[in-house]
């Protein structure tokens, strides 16, 4: 049998749709998969996790979160501004937010990511 130049055409675009169909439902299949783990925040809208939110203490261990920035998804790492400040980020309502902390004021340093006891590294 010979197919004729449509025929390639409307098969070469039925094989691309199928590809991006099973594509899209692979993604979607990995995320809902996410839902059940403790650290995962999700609803129908987005997903949003963070690594040390399980932690009574998160400004003490250098975390990511990863999840809605901006209507986009991105991932961002907690850090240290100074010696003595961080930027923490965290997940509220499926997007990432951030905010400083003063690891000072606590007797301690900031430390890549993380507020330590002075003399200490993370």
């Amino acid at each position: 049998m010979k197919l004729d130049l449509t025929s390639k055409y409307i098969l070469a675009i039925v094989g691309i749709v199928a590809v991006v169909g099973i594509v899209v439902m692979i993604m979607n299949n990995s995320f809902s998969t996410l839902s059940g783990q403790a650290m995962m925040k999700s609803t129908e809208t987005g997903f949003c996790t963070d690594s040390d939110d399980w932690y009574s203490h998160p400004t003490e261990m250098k975390g990511t979160t990863s999840g809605n920035l901006i209507s986009r998804i991105s991932s961002r790492t907690d850090f240290c501004s100074s010696d003595e400040v961080l930027k923490e980020y965290y997940c509220e309502n499926n997007d990432i937010k951030s905010y400083t902390v003063d690891c000072s004021s606590e007797d301690m340093v900031c430390s890549e990511g993380a507020c330590v006891p002075p003399g200490s590294r993370y």
